[in-house]
């Protein structure tokens, strides 16, 4: 009986045993699995990382060709049609990636860099983005904040910002909502009247009424772009000159948004583009 008991218990301890092992050996498949998965995805990113690239190549052609067929800068360009599902291949083509995105004119916004020059606030350009914030249902008691944080940055108090997100770096949402309106370019003065909205013209030519500007507007968009600043002289049925900002037909500063699809990777991106004549170049990429 003793016997029996024995080797009974003997036969509990080798399934246990046996228990403790399937487990063991189940815990270790599965870390390997979820380091394999994670191991994949790291390297799907990367590789996406790279692909991106391709993405702005395109953007570059695209805006280069652009250029090419029309010296004026206006929405019904090259340029600004939004691309969806661009296939990239690997230089070997054993894998492919799908980009969606979207090309906007900078210029066609009111630029925070005018703000601030020689380390003193504007005052007319801060008036400037008080009407354009107000226009869009944004305090614009924020004008002023936005100033004083350039100032800070050149006093080197504040870290120097490279694109909008940097001045709303805890309101990221607040940064979406002003996206349309706001850019931030340190070489550029001039707003393109073919590509900016009607809020964003009354400020910075504040002669001219919201009202007016939204009527010249929507012939604009029906396809009569202005040839130059005389052509939006002659529509207003002014006879003295526009005093505000210098406005232009022509762009040099567009930025690209997208994302980039590989498998289960996605990788979302935006780059600023300067177009010139001779050489485009990508000032940033985040």
């Amino acid at each position: 009986m003793k016997r029996r008991s024995q080797q009974g218990m003997a036969v509990i301890n080798a399934l246990v045993v046996v228990m403790a092992v399937s487990i063991a050996t189940m815990g270790i498949v599965q870390r390997q699995s979820a380091l394999a998965t994670q191991l994949a995805s790291e390297r799907d990113y990367m590789q996406a990382n790279w692909l991106l690239r391709g993405a702005l190549d395109w953007a570059v052609l695209v805006l280069r060709l652009d250029l090419q067929r029309s010296a004026v800068t206006h929405k019904g360009g090259l340029w600004a049609q939004a691309l969806s599902e661009l296939k990239i291949e690997t230089p070997d083509k054993t894998r492919a990636a799908y980009f969606s995105g979207y090309i906007q004119d900078e210029q066609g916004k009111f630029n925070l860099a005018l703000l601030l020059s020689d380390g003193r606030i504007q005052a007319r350009y801060v008036q400037a983005l008080e009407q354009l914030l107000g226009s869009v249902q944004q305090e614009p008691s924020l004008a002023l904040e936005l100033a004083r944080r350039l100032q800070r940055a050149q006093a080197g108090q504040a870290p120097w910002p490279s694109h909008l997100q940097d001045f709303f770096p805890n309101a990221v949402q607040q940064a979406k909502q002003l996206e349309p309106y706001l850019s931030y370019l340190p070489q550029a003065k001039s707003v393109n009247v073919n590509t900016a909205s009607a809020q964003v013209l009354a400020a910075v030519q504040p002669s001219v009424s919201l009202v007016e500007w939204r009527g010249l507007l929507a012939q604009r968009d029906r396809g009569q772009w202005f040839r130059d600043q005389a052509d939006v002289q002659a529509r207003l049925q002014r006879q003295e000159a526009l005093e505000g900002q210098t406005l232009t037909v022509r762009s040099e500063w567009f930025l690209l948004s997208g994302q980039l699809r590989l498998d289960h990777s996605r990788v979302a991106t935006q780059a600023l583009i300067n177009r010139a004549a001779d050489h485009s170049r990508i000032v940033w990429i985040r």
